[in-house]
């Protein structure tokens, strides 16, 4: 592979670090990874770019994919048989950053000038040494192939009195390479072909494998660094399309290894802040694709070998999807269309369809059969569709969320007072009376005075009417250049009313907003003078009419820009590649936001550039929409006589007493009072009960002659509050 004008490049950029008093001699102004610590090991970190591969795949279809060389090396390099030529590919990049505080220093002779080697002509491993230390002499195994040669990883150590030492251990083999006619240390990229795990997305190693790639020698070498954005150096890449990109200023230990490392078998290695790359078009870089695999979506998994010593192990991997559509062929089957678009309201009734083309049949995941499925309540619904015609089938899913109702718990007050009702919702809340007239809004509502039990309704709404990044995020505020410009380009996926965007700036000045339609006509202008807005957005009201349609672009007027800021460049904040960008940002039925237009020099008749990492200056778009509302729920408030009986009860007779059985009980009340009445036996049993309701007055006669003689306490029950009188039966 021809890596040597890069690695002149790297040496020459390299060389401004030569001074600095963190080298592999000096250890002075180098940083521990824990910064309190005065010494320490300065240990690498390895990881494998989910940016870089998913920006260098191409899938092949059966038989096709592979090099001429990769099929006819010496001893079948690549263990290529009929079977597996037969096969569909992948072919895919993989660029692996040195992230820690240490460079990773692969030696293929050990610190006292050791080469050590593995020869198994003998059926078993057999190790033995040279003394080689410039790797000046030719070795073979015994039957004339070529050993293995064991690496030895150089471990540097920040002594406290700023000195710098080393030791070494042994990690892994490297192998010569028939072609590149260097040493690659073995296995350095493992690659699968795999299917994602929603039940596991935390861990793609363990998601079931479908296809294998060759495991990848590299020669591990500082191929480029960390040094811009477009490097793809992250934090974290276990987890696809996260991770905050890094530059120099992330590595405190930047360039420690001296950044020209090459091929050399004696010394490889990846220096602090820098990578190393393979790309897809050199040999070794495909995964093989088993026939039979149908086409759909799966994922390519990256692994690095956990063989060294380093900062973490557990960051040695990453994954990105892939969609296979020259593989095995599926049913055409068109996506689940809803009955509805955007949140439903729970327990609403949803219908959910799939176009089966004739001569399939179609399973949904609830187990139906039918085209057609009426579901009313949220979650993912797939639907897989079958036919004769093809061994694959094709599957479709569709998410369906719902805005919960509120959760809701009786209320009981003294009559007189106010009650105090609340509910727990993620939406905007509103409150009715007994006759569903709006009364509040919000999480709380106080009644007015109360004296008689009554009902409230309450229910949820939601305004889903934003779309768009809510605001600029990273590091990278501008374009560069005077005359770079850029606008948002989308669809309109029926009419609706731009209201409001949000723009930041440093340079106040007006600024003309324009809607451009398909044609190139701008159909929409705004002139508006911006302030100084740096961190707190400036909200703009634009209400552009947009009728439906698709490629709208929206930005700034260039020739206006010229006359306010000196350019056409607005200098207004956009988004760079570090802001976590995740095109398209949708608004279901309404837009699609799904690409940036860049015009580096100026806006000119070339179309512009296409960028989905970036994003130009109009943030957090509010859309004219109608509120989803939700049936009212219902809320009862019980409303109770607190008074004391004292102060109710004015006047109460019990006779005879003693008695024979049969009681006639007086009582006359204050106001119209809940009235129960009960009997209990000498041991607390209950015997007899009856409720009254709600009552003035009470004259009553009872007959309890069929119970056994004996004391018992009539219990008067007045709204909640007792009373007690005793009587014997005789």
């Amino acid at each position: 592979m021809n890596k040597v004008y890069l690695t002149i490049l790297i040496l020459l950029f390299g060389y401004t670090y030569s001074n600095a008093q963190c080298t592999t001699e000096n250890s002075i102004e180098c940083e521990c990874k824990n910064s309190d610590e005065i010494a320490c090991d300065l240990l690498p970190d390895i990881t494998v770019s989910w940016q870089w591969g998913i920006g260098d795949y191409q899938e092949y279809p059966p038989g096709e994919g592979l090099q001429d060389g990769e099929i006819n090396y010496p001893d079948n390099w690549f263990q290529i048989t009929p079977e597996i030529e037969a096969m569909g590919r992948i072919r895919v990049g993989a660029r692996t950053p040195n992230i820690g505080s240490g460079p990773l220093n692969l030696r293929g002779a050990d610190k006292d000038g050791y080469r050590w080697m593995i020869c198994y002509d003998s059926g078993v491993a057999d190790t033995f040494t040279v003394y080689d230390p410039d790797w000046n002499e030719p070795s073979y195994c015994p039957d004339g192939s070529s050993p293995k040669h064991i690496s030895w990883q150089r471990i540097y150590q920040k002594k406290a009195d700023g000195s710098m030492d080393f030791y070494e251990v042994m990690v892994g083999t490297m192998e010569y390479h028939p072609t590149h006619g260097h040493m690659h240390f073995d296995e350095w990229t493992i690659m699968s072909l795999r299917i994602p795990d929603p039940n596991n997305m935390e861990n793609p190693l363990e998601w079931e494998i479908v296809g294998n790639g060759a495991k990848v020698g590299f020669c591990v070498m500082d191929l480029g660094n960390c040094s811009s954005e477009n490097a793809g150096c992250r934090d974290d890449e276990s987890v696809y399309n996260e991770g905050n990109l890094l530059s120099q200023d992330n590595f405190p230990n930047y360039g420690l290894g001296g950044g020209g490392y090459n091929c050399s078998p004696v010394s490889q290695g990846i220096s602090v802040g820098y990578n190393d790359t393979y790309g897809s078009y050199l040999d070794g870089m495909f995964l093989n694709i088993p026939l039979g695999t149908c086409n759909g979506d799966y994922a390519i998994v990256l692994e690095v070998p956990q063989v060294m010593v380093e900062e973490r192990l557990d960051n040695n991997y990453t994954w990105f999807p892939v969609t296979l559509s020259q593989q095995t062929g599926v049913p055409d089957v068109p996506e689940i269309t809803s009955s509805t678009t955007g949140l439903i309201c729970e327990g609403e009734s949803v219908l959910l369809s799939i176009g089966a083309p004739n001569n399939t049949s179609v399973l949904w995941s609830n187990g139906e059969t039918s085209e057609t499925i009426e579901i009313n309540q949220s979650g993912t619904y797939s639907v897989t569709v079958t036919s004769d015609e093809f061994s694959c089938p094709t599957t479709k899913t569709i998410s369906i969320s719902a805005i919960s109702n509120p959760t809701v718990e009786e209320v009981t007050v003294c009559k007189n007072e106010s009650a105090e009702l609340s509910v727990e919702s993620d939406y905007s809340v509103t409150w009715y009376d007994e006759d569903l007239n709006v009364v509040g809004s919000g999480q709380n509502f106080t009644t007015p005075i109360l004296n008689e039990s009554t009902n409230y309704y309450v229910t949820n709404s939601y305004f889903d009417n934003k779309v768009g990044p809510e605001e600029h995020q990273g590091d990278s505020d501008y374009s560069g250049g005077s005359n770079a410009i850029g606008f948002l380009s989308f669809d309109a996926l029926s009419t609706f009313t731009l209201e409001t965007v949000s723009v930041y700036t440093e340079e106040p000045a007006e600024r003309k907003f324009i809607l451009i339609n398909e044609e190139g006509d701008v159909i929409a202008e705004h002139t508006e003078f911006i302030g100084f807005c740096a961190d707190e957005p400036q909200v703009v009201t634009l209400n552009f009419n947009v009728p439906e349609g698709n490629n709208y672009q929206i930005g700034t007027d260039a020739v206006f820009n010229i006359n306010s800021v000196g350019g056409e460049n607005p200098q207004l904040k956009r988004t760079g590649t570090n802001g976590g960008l995740t095109y398209p940002y949708i608004l279901e039925g309404k837009v699609s936001i799904n690409k940036s237009v860049y015009y580096g020099q100026g806006v000119n008749d070339s179309g512009g550039d296409d960028y989905t990492t970036y994003y130009y200056y109009l943030y957090d778009w509010v859309i004219s929409v109608d509120p989803i509302e939700c049936d009212p729920v219902l809320f009862p408030v019980t409303v109770e006589d607190c008074s004391s009986i004292e102060d109710i009860l004015i006047d109460m007779s019990v006779y005879p007493n003693p008695t024979e059985g049969k009681v006639k009980l007086n009582l006359s009340l204050e106001t119209e009072s809940k009235v129960e009445i009960s009997l209990n036996n000498s041991i607390g049993q209950k015997v007899f009960h009856k409720a009254f309701g709600f009552i003035s007055k009470l004259d009553k006669s009872f007959d309890w002659s069929m119970l056994p003689k004996g004391v018992y306490s009539i219990n008067i029950k007045i709204n909640n509050q007792q009373t007690f009188e005793k009587i014997v039966l005789q």
